[in-house]
């Protein structure tokens, strides 16, 4: 019995040990009977000021706008959208932005924390998000340039 409560309350406090340092956001997916399922945690900062927001159709997100109404998170008093679903399914999620590298402001068509709402806002389909993206420019470490 002694063994058992000390290896329960070992358990519990590497947990809640590693919960204290965890900060990293997680995703995933799965599939019931056809129909796709996505979760998502967020171990993001306090100081972040995430709330959810409902996107209309046409509104406007920093001088852009879409056909496609959305739900998503956003931050703070900005207009980033760092996640969301929009009205035909589409889902994505900005997990690893800070990972990433971009072509100097002035030389894409969007800023990269506005992808997430411009893919929302205007994308039907998965094809549909594929093909807006290769339109604007950005550029990462793996794939040093693309269009």
């Amino acid at each position: 019995m002694k063994k058992t409560l000390l290896t329960l309350a070992t358990a519990a406090a590497l947990t809640a040990g590693l919960t204290a340092t965890a900060n990293a956001c997680s995703y995933s997916t799965f599939e019931v009977e056809g129909n796709a399922f996505v979760s998502r945690t967020m171990e993001a900062p306090d100081f972040m000021g995430e709330h959810l927001v409902t996107v209309p159709r046409g509104y406007e997100i920093n001088g852009k706008s879409g056909e496609h109404g959305f739900v998503g998170m956003r931050h703070a008093d900005t207009e980033w959208i760092s996640s969301g679903l929009n009205e035909h399914g589409v889902n994505i999620e900005s997990l690893a932005l800070l990972e990433s590298s971009y072509v100097e402001e002035g030389q894409g068509d969007i800023n990269y924390l506005e992808v997430a709402g411009h893919v929302l806002a205007n994308a039907k389909s998965v094809g549909d998000a594929v093909e807006l993206l290769k339109k604007n420019k950005s550029r990462n470490d793996q794939n040093k340039s693309s269009s």
